[in-house]
């Protein structure tokens, strides 16, 4: 930035408040049609988000680790586990490494539902799918950018589990319908 720019004002004379608040709706676009698909499927979004997350893990995680790569405390997380435990979604064990420290998995019925909430559309995506490609190229560097500065400040995990849209082997499940 040159001497004449705010450290707040960008040189193309946009604000990182109004990034900030473009971002924010953003999100609340996002979390708005979550909530609406999750609670049709009798969900609360961050069930749908544990499940969806289950779904893309290789390996059951324990409610601490679940908790770290949502974002949102464990007891937060213990609390819709132990809802989609009574619904027959995911099942807890002790973790073979630490029996004091709890894993979750997904249950046969839960993993049909989690394929489904995986599956559901996402406006946001659609929408970033129509930006020309030099524009998402730009995007996705801001993006690494802001989750880099967000993970060094501490809030958020340095990395996530999995990429949001990795592929995934065929579970169990799949492959005995198979």
């Amino acid at each position: 930035m040159n001497s004449m720019t705010s450290p707040t004002q960008l040189p193309s004379a946009v604000s990182v408040e109004q990034l900030s608040d473009a971002i924010a709706r953003l999100g609340a676009v996002s979390r708005g049609n979550e909530n609406r698909r999750a609670n049709a499927a009798g969900l609360t979004a961050l069930q749908a988000s544990i499940l969806a997350h289950l779904a893309g893990c290789e390996t059951a995680p324990t409610i601490s680790r679940l908790a770290a790569e949502l974002v949102v405390t464990p007891a937060t997380v213990s609390d819709a586990v132990a809802t989609l435990v009574r619904k027959g979604f995911v099942a807890k064990r002790a973790a073979d490494q630490d029996r004091r420290a709890l894993v979750v998995s997904l249950t046969e019925t839960g993993e049909k539902l989690a394929n489904r909430v995986r599956s559901w559309p996402d406006p946001l995506a659609k929408a970033m799918a129509k930006l020309a490609p030099a524009d998402l190229a730009a995007l996705d560097r801001a993006v690494a950018a802001l989750i880099g500065r967000l993970a060094e400040a501490g809030e958020l995990p340095s990395a996530p589990a999995r990429p949001v849209e990795a592929p995934r082997a065929a579970s169990p499940v799949q492959r005995n319908a198979a």
